[in-house]
């Protein structure tokens, strides 16, 4: 089974496309694309085998059931064809792969359901002019004396638990 990896999210700025990227710079062969037509899909899948990575797939997918069908189709090895006729004969193209799909709201009940849906959500909002909120340091009985843990690290117990990195200027999450 190749189930797809749905980013869902109730409105935009959520974080699909800094997902997408992350996800393209760690998948094989990623093929990222904004809007796909049925033909495209299949003869880009049969010949490159991509990691297909969708965006806004709200405005082209919801209502394109050809589209929907050829994606859904590859959900199993065992049916991942679309038949197609190619110079008047018949020919099978293969719609197998990895597949992301990002889009506002959710995604059509056939494909959800072959999904691993990851529901994205708008930052928290900022304090202070946009910056992040403030952190408390942890409370000083979460780091336990312990055999097994490293005698340096416990030797510098005070600092560990006083640490408070700087968040980079800016929005965090576009």
């Amino acid at each position: 089974m190749a189930p797809i990896l749905a980013l869902c999210s109730p409105l935009k700025r959520c974080g699909k496309t800094t997902t997408e990227e992350l996800t393209a710079a760690l998948a094989k062969r990623p093929l990222a694309a904004a809007n796909i037509s049925v033909a495209t899909l299949y003869r880009t899948v049969e010949q490159f085998a991509p990691t297909l990575i969708v965006d806004e797939a709200d405005t082209f997918l919801l209502y394109n059931l050809a589209l929907r069908g050829v994606i859904n189709s590859g959900h199993t090895r065992a049916t991942a064809f679309v038949i197609r006729t190619a110079g008047h004969e018949p020919r099978l193209f293969s719609t197998w792969g990895a597949r992301m799909i990002a889009l506002i709201g959710r995604l059509p009940a056939t494909l959800e359901d072959r999904a691993i849906v990851l529901p994205l959500a708008p930052a928290r909002t900022r304090r202070n002019g946009g910056a992040p909120p403030a952190r408390r340091p942890p409370a000083p009985a979460r780091v336990a004396a312990s055999p097994s843990r490293p005698s340096g690290l416990w030797d510098r117990r005070g600092a560990v638990v006083m640490t408070n990195p700087q968040t980079p200027p800016g929005r965090l999450n576009d």
